[in-house]
């Protein structure tokens, strides 16, 4: 196998001697070894053993290890190690590293592909996917993406998408998402995070500057909550964090925590005992979600929730599992000052173990209670 390479790597040495310099075709092994004696020479076709730099291709660039034009490439560059070019691409780059100082109109194959200015159509690869300005069209990634400044299109990574400036599009990764400027469309991850956003943010935290549009999450934090907050926690400057307290013919006792954002409320309790069924050895954990609308002092409130009832297995027949309570409520609230507020309300309660579904009975609920800070 090794005689075969070394006759012909001879053949191929001696052929970059036997022909002139060909402004279509190009041959060679290894710069200097190649039919260019030049780096500024412009080719139609150039094929390398090992490496090669050339000025310009109109056409195909491939090489063994490593590709390198010092100009335009309009056609394919492809080598099995690195591939460069200094100017712009309009055409297709295959490589491992794919290196292109300038602009892109096409595609980029790699494990890590690196642009300089602009990118316009699709970049593929498995670790990295690198914009130093605008992008248009399809980036992805199994690892991360970053695009400098504005971004369109579809950006998808196995973990982490970065854009500068304004995203028009969708942003889909498993960890983070960030947008430096405004988002117009969805962003989909673990983590998002958004300057101005008018569109979608789906995660587990979301976070937005200025939030036009809507939020799903545990957690949902926005500077300016302008938007539809919807999660067990939604934070903003101008909304409100309370500590409430009330009793109810469902609960002896219940206490929690209010999150109040651009008027809508959710809340996370804990209290008991189970007044339906007159168990006083128990617990429940709940978490209602709602819309407040404020007249003055007065606010009239309405909300659903859902609370999970723990009993303690040596004070309760073992026929007795575990239940849940599915409940929708109306309520007014009255402030007497800063931060004290009266409320109370009247609503339906549904109960049922996780062997069945709820029972629509008509079980009136009723409750009373404060609101402090």
């Amino acid at each position: 196998m090794l005689k075969k390479f070394i006759i012909f790597s001879i053949l191929l040495f001696s052929i970059t001697f036997c022909f002139a310099e060909s402004r279509f075709l190009l041959f060679g092994i290894a710069y200097p070894l190649t039919q260019n004696k030049s780096k500024d020479v412009t080719a139609n076709v150039s094929l390398s053993l090992l490496q090669n730099s050339v000025g310009e291709i109109s056409g195909v660039n491939l090489c063994g290890f490593s590709a390198v034009c010092k100009g335009k490439v309009s056609g394919v560059q492809g080598a099995f190690l690195y591939s460069q070019i200094d100017d712009d691409l309009t055409g297709v780059s295959i490589a491992p590293v794919n290196v292109v100082n300038n602009n892109v109109k096409g595609i980029q194959l790699g494990i890590g592909n690196i642009i300089g200015r602009d990118f316009l159509g699709f970049q593929i690869c498995t670790v990295v996917n690198f914009v130093g300005d605008k992008f248009k069209g399809f980036q992805v990634s199994t690892l991360f993406n970053m695009v400098g400044s504005d971004f369109k299109g579809l950006q998808f990574a196995g973990g982490c998408n970065v854009t500068g400036g304004n995203l028009k599009g969708v942003q889909i990764g498993s960890t983070f998402n960030f947008t430096g400027k405004k988002m117009n469309g969805l962003q989909w991850s673990g983590v998002n995070v958004a300057g101005e956003m008018d569109g979608y943010q789906i995660g587990y935290i979301n976070i937005s500057q200025r939030n036009k549009g809507m939020q799903i999450g545990i957690i949902n934090i926005g500077e300016e909550q302008n938007g539809i907050p919807v999660g067990l926690v939604n934070l903003s400057d101008d909304g409100e964090v309370r500590w409430q307290n009330y009793l109810s013919n469902f609960a002896g006792f219940i206490t929690a925590v209010k999150f109040e954002s651009n008027n809508f409320v959710s809340t996370l309790e804990v209290g008991g005992p189970n007044r339906e069924n007159d168990i006083d050895e128990s617990v429940m954990f709940g978490f209602h979600y709602g819309y407040k609308i404020p007249f003055r002092k007065f606010t009239f409130e309405v909300d659903a929730g859902y609370f999970h009832v723990l009993y303690e297995p040596e004070n309760v027949d073992d026929d007795l599992p575990n239940s849940l309570a599915v409940q929708l409520r109306i309520s007014g609230n009255y402030r007497l000052t800063n931060w004290l507020e009266l409320f109370g309300g009247i609503g339906v309660t549904a109960m049922g173990d996780y062997e069945s579904e709820p029972e629509a009975q008509n079980r009136l609920l009723y409750f009373a209670g404060i609101n402090l800070f």
